[in-house]
């Protein structure tokens, strides 16, 4: 019976030590994926440039309503609406309903894997990951506009008041550093993507907003 009970304790010794390692194990496993989903999705944004005159697409398209502040208000604009990322066929929070001409995206021909658009760590959200549509940034943006290769492109996204879950639509973090857009679901920090392809993983206090910057002053 004793030699039982210390079989039994060092076990459950074992299992205190380990499984905190294999916990850490996986998260590690998660991030690597998220890493190559940003970076296969930043080959598709360097395809449509190629395909559309070295001009970068735009965050979102909405035809049905003229007015410019319509494609950065949170919610979605009319049912011709495209975002940059595929939608995944159910009803995002902040649309009126699933409208099926979202599912193609901008990008979802170059690499046709909704699943790609999906951070491994919040698959449950309709975009894991936000497309820069600060004033100085990339999108929309001919490619010669670009002054700062390593600008950040797009990164792990966190939706908020401000903040569409469906579209992947962020907060600007150069008027708005505080924070609170970017989560730390990757062992305490988040994954992104610049401009030139390359993927970073950071703390989000170590975030500074000149780097979402196509050209930020000297």
């Amino acid at each position: 019976m004793i030699e039982l009970l210390v079989v039994i304790a060092i076990i459950a010794i074992l299992a205190a030590i380990l499984f905190p390692v294999f916990a850490q194990a996986r998260a590690k496993a998660r991030q690597a994926a998220c890493q190559s989903n940003l970076r296969q999705i930043g080959v598709a944004a360097a395809m449509y440039r190629q395909d559309y005159d070295e001009v970068n697409a735009p965050h979102r398209l909405c035809p049905d309503n003229p007015s410019p502040a319509a494609c950065t208000q949170p919610t979605v604009s009319g049912p011709n609406e495209i975002w940059w990322a595929p939608y995944d066929g159910s009803v995002p929070n902040d649309s009126q309903g699933p409208f099926p001409q979202f599912k193609l995206g901008f990008f979802y021909p170059y690499v046709k894997n909704q699943q790609l658009f999906k951070c491994p760590q919040a698959p449950n959200r309709q975009v894991g990951y936000a497309m820069s549509q600060i004033e100085d940034s990339p999108t929309a943006k001919p490619d010669g506009y670009v002054g700062n290769p390593t600008v950040f492109y797009f990164w792990d996204h966190l939706p908020g008041p401000a903040c569409s879950d469906a579209g992947g639509i962020p907060l600007d973090p150069a008027r708005d550093p505080d924070h609170l857009h970017y989560p730390h679901r990757h062992n305490e920090g988040l994954v992104l993507l610049r401009y030139d392809g390359g993927v970073t993983w950071r703390k989000a206090s170590g975030v500074k907003p000149r780097e979402f910057l196509a050209n930020p002053s000297p």
